[in-house]
């Protein structure tokens, strides 16, 4: 009987320890989250689709903006220093009627693509996959808006810069 009674307690210790552990990881994790959210945050990146096959862009092309996040015990919002912070991205260049895909580290619950080209204003895409139109005359250069959500006060937008060849 003693027997069983010592097995019992070491199984319930064994229990506390690692229900303890497992808090200790939480912490520290949520800890090292606070001192740098920009790499706990989730990254986006782009590819795009031709009959050729898809191809990955350059990771340079897409750049993270602001964040409205909430960790463990804390809600961070950080970014958005530059207003016009997608202004400095180079372009990577794109076929037209390519279909340029959106790739995050993990899916968000939902996500709003706003398109515009050279100067002109902000529109909304609503079709998935983007598709790029028909090339110009002249090097037209696209900047992408992507404001991304992950639910409960889990949010960024990222910005990139695709631009398509000149033809003639």
């Amino acid at each position: 009987m003693e027997l069983r009674r010592q097995r019992v307690a070491r199984v319930l210790l064994g229990a506390v320890l690692i229900v303890c552990a497992a808090f200790v990881a939480v912490f520290v994790r949520n800890a090292l989250e606070q001192r740098n959210p920009e790499n706990a945050l989730p990254t986006m990146q782009l590819s795009f689709t031709t009959p050729n096959g898809t191809t990955p862009l350059p990771a340079n092309i897409v750049r993270m903006d602001t964040y409205d996040w909430t960790f463990l015990f804390w809600r961070r919002t950080g970014g958005g220093k530059d207003t016009e912070l997608w202004r400095e991205i180079e372009p990577s260049l794109v076929d037209p009627y390519s279909e340029i895909d959106f790739i995050f580290t993990f899916e968000p619950r939902s996500y709003k693509v706003f398109i515009r080209a050279e100067e002109s204003s902000w529109s909304e895409y609503e079709a998935r996959p983007l598709v790029m139109p028909e090339a110009q005359t002249v090097k037209t250069e696209y900047t992408i808006r992507v404001e991304a959500n992950w639910g409960e006060g889990k949010d960024v937008t990222y910005y990139a810069k695709l631009a398509l060849p000149d033809w003639l």
